[in-house]
């Protein structure tokens, strides 16, 4: 609908032509080559990134006309007056760089043209990657940390839940540029930008945070994400049967915070045990304390126990002695 009423409010929309989308792999580098129609030899030619609207403020590098490379950190851009094209050329291609484009054509007295195209970054890589499956217990809290690429680390950071159409429904959670450290409610984010991770933190964990989730970057207004699916268990106070003694009675509340993905618990003799590989998750396992002994009982033995062995023996010899000694007086009578 953009292009229909680009080329119907401005006759001659294809004064500038250029491919539709270009896909490049992570850390190589990309050509994007524009043609434009006789007559625009001497104009200046840019490229810029598109807003919301389609529209840009601001180009990221442009000639002066001439023929002249001109080049402006990982972006170049060279025009060919013979060939009435001009290329653009970005090397050391990071997940920031996926996004719309346009590629176009300056002009004096009357509005510019242009031609929009779209930078994909190849699937060969995971520009965002999470634990997978994460748990936790009901009324305790649950953290899942996910990593991201470099060139993203001013980027929005989020936690949502997925969407039909797009990637998330609703953001729960997001941080921005100003603000790698968000609370709301029941969530907090901490995007750690030195070490290109960030954590989501649940607190008070409820039957509603079962489910998918996604934890991901946001790279543009146009709904542009990179993303990956967590999944989150929450299990019920009951399942701790299966780990908890008979004798235990400790209450088991205090769960903390979890390594990548998993959740930890600071209670007693409660220790983690990780999960199989792939799940991402700690399970609760518990180590009995060993039972008091007293200070002089000797290794091995519990308590004041061990002296029955040795009081049952005495017991048996003075009733012996006290036999023999019947015996003896009844003979001499």
């Amino acid at each position: 609908m953009r292009i229909f009423l680009v080329w119907t409010l401005f006759p001659g929309g294809w004064a500038v032509t250029g491919p539709k989308q270009v896909t490049a792999d992570q850390g190589s580098s990309l050509a994007v080559s524009c043609s434009y129609k006789p007559g625009y030899e001497k104009n200046s030619k840019y490229w810029c990134r598109q807003n919301s609207l389609g529209v840009c403020f601001t180009f990221i590098i442009q000639t002066s006309g001439s023929e002249v490379t001109v080049t402006q950190g990982r972006v170049s851009i060279r025009d060919n007056h013979t060939a009435h094209s001009f290329t653009v050329t970005l090397s050391d291609v990071m997940p920031g760089d996926a996004g719309q484009y346009s590629c176009g054509v300056k002009r004096k007295l009357w509005f510019n043209r242009s031609h929009t195209t779209r930078v994909m970054v190849s699937a060969g890589y995971r520009a965002v990657t999470g634990p997978g499956t994460v748990q936790g217990f009901l009324g305790g809290s649950l953290s899942v940390t996910c990593m991201y690429q470099p060139g993203l680390e001013t980027k929005p950071k989020f936690w949502c839940k997925p969407g039909l159409i797009y990637p998330c429904h609703e953001d729960i959670i997001i941080t921005s540029e100003s603000q790698p450290v968000v609370r709301q409610g029941r969530f907090s984010i901490r995007d750690n930008r030195t070490h290109r991770a960030f954590t989501v933190t649940v607190e008070g964990l409820s039957k509603e945070d079962i489910g998918s989730f996604r934890c991901g970057v946001r790279l543009g207004l146009h709904r542009l994400y990179e993303s990956v699916d967590v999944r989150v268990i929450v299990l019920s106070a009951r399942f701790l049967r299966f780990f908890t003694p008979a004798t235990v009675t400790t209450p088991l509340w205090d769960w903390g915070h979890t390594e990548g993905g998993g959740v930890t618990l600071r209670e007693g003799g409660w220790r983690r045990t990780r999960c199989p590989p792939g799940t991402g998750c700690v399970h609760p396992s518990f180590t009995p304390a060993t039972p008091t002994l007293q200070p002089d009982a000797p290794h091995g033995t519990r308590g004041s126990f061990r002296y029955f062995p040795v009081l049952a023996g005495l017991q048996l010899l003075a009733l012996l002695a006290m036999i023999a000694a019947v015996l003896w007086v009844s003979l001499r009578d």
